[in-house]
């Protein structure tokens, strides 16, 4: 289900140059959507839980590859992204203004209004309490809203990589944490649910694609870095702080080859994080289950609900 081919060239797989796969917890399903290097075979594949097998999903009617002119999503990148609520899932093109949504009960695709090209290879990332998702790329960061169906600016001039970048949303303290990428790839921001946008402590390594992996525990919020050069560390949102963990805990060698062929899914289910990962297209390919905190299951809301207003006792 990895290998990528370009007629009989298939000397590359899907997980290249990706971070990221997604979780469906209703159906209790892994999404990931990649594609291989040069306009190789784009795939969407999936794992059932219930069954315990991957399988390919129907190719895309808006997919062109494989072939050498052909973008299509070029690379997984973070350029997909599932609403955890209706289990439907969102794909960005390559360098493009084109979002496509795929609706999870009938496995069918449409396009989204044009959405601004922030950079050639950006992040989506869905968020609950907006329902909808960001777009983050190239010092911008943009909300599409679901409700509304249509686009609004959040920030711009952001310092962060100019492409590549990265965006992990957390359940637990309901912001994301965005930014990185090539170039300028330690700057992060936090991006609370009302739009607001805040600049957050520099990472202690390489966040992008080509970088490092940044997550999010779904247990205790924590938010997880696992670099290219084999350290991991973690972040905790209310006191703005890195810290280094325990040198037994990097999920891989100290290899940047490495990095590009691994990608995150939290799965709020059972409390862990899936990792996808391969080397090229050897024999290596793994899931690993990786758990950070103790504890299962989505976290419990523990934010009390507003007053209520407008009501008359009688």
């Amino acid at each position: 289900l990895l290998v990528s081919c370009t007629g009989s060239d298939c000397a590359d797989n899907i997980l290249n140059y990706a971070a990221k796969g997604m979780w469906n917890p209703n159906t209790r399903e892994i999404h990931f959507m990649g594609q291989g290097h040069g306009g190789r075979l784009f795939k969407h594949i999936s794992y059932s839980d219930a069954s315990n097998r991957w399988a390919l999903e129907a190719k895309p009617y808006w997919d062109c590859s494989p072939g050498p002119s052909c973008y299509s999503m070029v690379h997984g990148y973070e350029h997909s992204t599932l609403d955890p609520a209706t289990g439907n899932a969102y794909a960005r093109r390559f360098n493009s203004t084109q979002i496509f949504k795929w609706v999870r009960s009938t496995k069918t695709w449409s396009e989204l209004p044009a959405a601004p090209n922030v950079a050639v290879a950006a992040a989506v990332e869905w968020f609950p309490e907006m329902n909808g998702f960001l777009l983050v790329g190239g010092g911008q960061i943009h909300a599409f809203s679901e409700t509304s169906r249509s686009w609004r600016s959040l920030a711009s001039g952001l310092p962060m990589g100019d492409y590549s970048n990265v965006a992990t949303y957390n359940p637990v303290h309901k912001v994301a944490i965005v930014g990185g990428g090539d170039g300028n790839n330690r700057a992060l921001h936090k991006v609370a649910a009302n739009g607001t946008v805040t600049r957050i402590a520099d990472a202690p390594g390489g966040v992008g694609i080509y970088s490092g992996v940044l997550t999010t525990d779904p247990v205790s919020g924590k938010v997880l870095l696992f670099t290219a050069a084999g350290s991991a560390h973690e972040y905790d949102v209310p006191t703005n702080r890195w810290s280094s963990l325990s040198s037994s805990t990097p999920l891989w060698a100290p290899d940047s080859n490495k990095v590009i062929f691994r990608a995150a899914v939290p799965i709020s289910t059972y409390g862990v994080i899936a990792f996808l990962t391969t080397y090229w297209n050897d024999a290596s390919s793994q899931v690993l289950l990786y758990r950070h905190a103790p504890g299962s299951g989505t976290p419990a809301d523990t934010v009390p609900p507003a007053p209520p207003t407008g009501i008359r006792l009688q």
